[in-house]
């Protein structure tokens, strides 16, 4: 496979986690672990973004790179705040209430598919740094999209729609990462001093996902849990970290 073609790949696979949803038939099992998941993927995203993404295109780009490239790190986390709270306006002016559940799957579905096209930017942005990067960042997306998806599912369900339509629209929605892949790839190919801002404008969603979505959701579902499951999700957040350091290292010992 060409190397320009990693990214739109790891934005396939992102997608199929779309259909997690079929395992939704045994939810009250799954819900158990949501906040486990949850923490590693927030873990995750941070050590991406403080281990990975951010090291990478400070090394790999000295010549063009200076401190007042950071500010588009504040502008991802500005754009992710801003898309979240116009969904949530809208779902609390959905107008008449009989129609408010199948509303807010079509808002789902709107915003879902905003989210994952970015998510296939910021695929295309890490493979730019290198391949072990893109690696990791697909990585820290597959655990995020695992609960995210999860949820969606749930949403179209409560819409009145059915298990087959869910899963088919919730793929659909999911798609929208690969055509963000597409036009990260077009936009790095066409304008290569894009690099900079595409990647961290991904730090910064992932800094606003992990730690105003993630985290919040995880230790809300966590409420409910006895201490020591508490501590296992706390562990699981720093697993997360973990296992991007750990694969920092193996880039390193490999020479990525």
């Amino acid at each position: 496979m060409p190397q320009y073609l990693y990214p739109v790949f790891a934005a396939f696979v992102i997608s199929l986690v779309s259909f997690v949803g079929v395992l939704s038939i045994p939810f009250t099992k799954i819900k158990k672990t949501i906040p486990l998941i949850i923490a590693l993927a927030a873990g995750g995203m941070i050590g991406d973004v403080f281990l990975h993404m951010i090291p990478r295109i400070i090394q790999d780009r000295k010549a063009d790179f200076n401190p007042d490239s950071f500010v588009w790190i504040i502008v991802g986390i500005i754009c992710f705040y801003l898309l979240e709270t116009v969904l949530h306006w809208h779902h609390q002016h959905s107008g008449d209430d009989s129609d408010k559940p199948h509303h807010i799957g079509i808002m789902a579905v709107v915003g879902d598919g905003l989210h994952n096209f970015f998510d296939g930017l910021g695929v295309a942005a890490a493979f730019a740094i290198s391949p072990a990067v893109g690696v990791a960042t697909t990585i820290a997306f597959i655990f995020h999209e695992i609960p995210h998806e999860l949820g969606n599912f749930a949403i179209f369900i409560n819409s009145g729609w059915s298990r087959k339509k869910a899963l088919l629209i919730n793929f659909l929605s999911a798609l929208t990462s690969v055509i963000g892949s597409v036009v990260g790839i077009f936009l790095l190919k066409t304008w290569e001093s894009f690099e900079i801002p595409i990647v961290l404008l991904t730090a910064g969603s992932l800094i606003y996902i992990a730690l105003a979505d993630l985290i919040p959701e995880g230790n809300k579902e966590n409420m409910h849990h006895h201490k020591t499951f508490r501590f296992w999700v706390f562990a699981s957040f720093v697993f997360g970290v973990g296992l991007m350091y750990g694969i920092t290292q193996i880039e390193g010992l490999l020479g990525l």
